[in-house]
């Protein structure tokens, strides 16, 4: 294997429009806690 792009199963996510688009969620769901507490700040002021 030389990268990602050797493997199967990141072959089949990034084939997959579905699972490709559930992997984004997860991942803007793992870094949004932070994000979001900024966003509700700067929506109330």
């Amino acid at each position: 294997m030389t990268g990602p792009q050797d493997c199967g199963l990141v072959y089949l996510v990034m084939t997959d429009d579905e699972l490709r688009e559930g992997l984004r969620q997860a991942r803007l769901n793992s870094r949004r806690p932070s994000l979001q507490r900024a966003s509700l700040l700067d929506a109330g002021r």
